[in-house]
């Protein structure tokens, strides 16, 4: 089951421009709080993944397969990523291999916010530059038309039918000249996603929309919105994301006039950390504003998510682009004069922080071409009330991104260390439970093909499922680098009293590290962290077996597993030997099920309970 979290509600721009002067701009920024930690309760958890595997294993196991492939006859699209850094999108096992850095250039602006039927969305139906900003004019081709009057195709492979498998009510989250927004309802899963409709006849260039999905498809983090899957039919592309109800940041800073410092670092943190993913993978945003910036809900420990790739771009290194692109508030000077690199991001990023701690932007005007003068000559005034209680490490950030040479100017990177971000942002003391801590002790003692498993299903879980577990690994990641190294979770566990031997932490760490790369990301923390609740349920094991199975036979087999994990080193051979109990080198549900299901508690008939091999 994918469960999705994300929605983007329009403002009130006639009311709104009376607080900033500026009608269609207006600045928009959130904060959240982090939750308080809560331990999991084992005894409760014990239960109700027995009453799981139970419903896994007490129907006919073939009867079930054959249910559910009906049912998931086209799941959410899962990238796996292993050690050659290649990626594959498993949905469709025809594409390619995708090389990080690779694709295409421009991008596919919407041109307008959404304004009605409700407001923004996921995606944001209305998103991109707004009127006014500059536009991508040089990356720009036009034309979407075939022979006769045929359209063009924007995806290289037949896709399913997307009323077969989602059910659309006729409410709309939001529209946009480029295209509109509704919530989708998976049939199978019932799960709740955006699926943002846009019109191929409406698209400047196709080339551009591919471009935007084969970005989003590319990104992988916590702090990004999620593309789940692509419909395409004679006249629309349909894309299918995570859906998000907690509106833009703009929607609350307009109720608290900015953000208190401690609460905006963790915003800035969040921020950071999705734009140095972006640039890890040589992605360029190139229209970082408040309006692109989602919350996961409209609580107030809410996650923020990246959103609207439609002007980003993959880059080489060094890499110069030319296009003036953008929204005039955040766009860098260097972006004016057309000569600029991924570095412009950053830029945006310090006009967004300033305006999170004051509630207005370093270079306003009534003109586009008055903003763009201002942003040109780069100055821009701590002074007034609101900063009378700003800290000087604040405004060193801030001053330290809004510089005019982007040579001079930090990197993601370099800003999450800064001391503002490292203070302000700091964790509470505590770091892993001891529940934690026996989830990642029982991971090392699955078997591989379920250890690879889980790391499969850590994608597919929810935002407020994965939130207790998300806090606890921004505990272990106090460098804020997005990943956790093992001296930091042999600290952890050593802080909780448990003090495993340096052979033992090596073997529990290289278990959990499933590319090998020598670091945790926070989906490789989720598949070993997370409850059995939420693995242990039939349309995640279903997903699963069918990421896995790449060529859709029924079966994992030897070349299913090597296009996953890669031919070198006979990795894929030991992971399908440990799971193949009938020795015909294939495994099939029956043996994927019990792989999964073993060690655990399974309830039998009359209610006695017995256990897996």
């Amino acid at each position: 089951m994918v469960t999705v979290t994300n929605m983007m509600f329009a403002v009130n721009v006639d009311t709104l421009s009376m607080v900033f002067g500026r009608c269609g701009e207006i600045l928009r920024i959130v904060t959240f709080f982090k939750a308080e930690f809560r331990a999991l309760i084992e005894f409760a958890d014990d239960i109700s993944a027995a009453r799981a595997v139970a419903e896994l294993n007490d129907r006919n196991i073939y009867d079930n397969y054959n249910r559910m492939r009906v049912q998931f006859s086209h799941q959410p699209s899962i990238t796996v990523r292993y050690n050659n850094n290649k990626s594959r999108d498993f949905t469709n096992p025809t594409l390619p291999m995708d090389e990080p850095g690779g694709g295409h250039g421009g991008g596919h602006g919407d041109g307008s916010r959404g304004h009605g039927g409700g407001g923004g969305a996921a995606g944001a139906a209305g998103g991109g530059a707004r009127e006014g900003a500059a536009r991508p004019a040089a990356e720009a081709t036009t034309g979407t038309g075939g022979v006769d009057g045929e359209r063009e195709r924007v995806l290289n492979y037949r896709t399913e039918v997307l009323a077969d498998k989602y059910d659309l009510p006729s409410t709309e989250l939001g529209h946009g000249h480029y295209g509109t927004v509704r919530v989708g309802i998976n049939r199978a899963t019932s799960d709740a996603v955006a699926v943002k409709t846009i019109p191929k006849a409406k698209v400047r260039s196709l080339q551009m929309l591919r471009n935007e999905i084969d970005i989003m498809r590319i990104v992988n983090h916590p702090s990004i919105i999620r593309l789940h899957e692509v419909f395409e039919d004679d006249e629309n592309v349909h894309l299918v994301m995570e859906l998000c109800t907690g509106g833009e940041l703009f929607d609350r800073i307009i109720q608290q006039g900015h953000i208190e410092e401690k609460p905006a670092a963790r915003v800035m943190r969040s921020v950071l950390q999705a734009v140095k993913h972006c640039h890890e993978n040589n992605i360029v945003h190139r229209d970082l504003k408040p309006e692109n910036f989602l919350m996961t809900t409209k609580d107030d420990t809410a996650e923020l998510k990246v959103i609207d790739f439609g002007l980003s771009r993959f880059v080489k290194p060094g890499e110069i682009m030319h296009a003036r692109v953008g929204t005039p508030y955040y766009i860098a000077p260097e972006v004016l004069e057309k000569h600029y690199d991924h570095r412009c991001d950053l830029w945006s990023v310090g006009v967004i922080m300033y305006i999170l701690l004051c509630g207005y932007p370093p270079f306003w005007g009534d003109r586009d071409s008055e903003i763009f003068r201002k942003v040109r000559r780069g100055l821009y005034s701590f002074k007034g009330a609101e900063w009378s209680t700003v800290s000087d490490s604040a405004k060193d950030l801030i001053s330290k991104l809004l510089v005019m040479n982007p040579r001079d100017r930090l990197t993601a990177s370099q800003a999450l260390y800064h001391p503002w971000i490292l203070a302000q942002g700091s964790r509470d003391a505590s770091l892993l439970s001891p529940a934690h801590i026996a989830s990642l002790r029982r991971f090392t003692s699955y078997r591989k093909v379920k250890q690879l498993s889980l790391n499969i299903v850590s994608r597919m879980i929810s935002d407020q499922e994965a939130q207790e577990l998300r806090e606890a690994f921004e505990r272990l990641d106090k460098d804020n680098a997005g990943i956790i190294s093992m001296p930091a979770l042999q600290h952890a566990m050593n802080f909780n009293g448990h003090e495993p031997s340096a052979r033992e932490m090596y073997a529990l760490f290289n278990h959990i590290d499933i590319n090998g790369d020598g670091y945790l990301d926070f989906y490789e923390f989720i598949a070993a962290s997370m409850r059995r609740t939420l693995y242990l349920h039939p349309s995640r094991v279903f997903a699963a077996f069918r990421t896995l199975d790449v060529d859709d036979s029924g079966f994992i087999d030897l070349e299913d597993m090597r296009q996953i994990v890669g031919a070198e080193g006979g990795r894929a051979e030991v992971i399908l030997r440990e799971a193949d109990i009938t020795g015909d080198e294939r495994i099939s549900y029956d043996e994927f099920l019990r792989a999964m299901c073993g060690g655990e508690a399974e309830l039998g008939a009359g209610g006695s309970s017995r256990r897996l091999v």
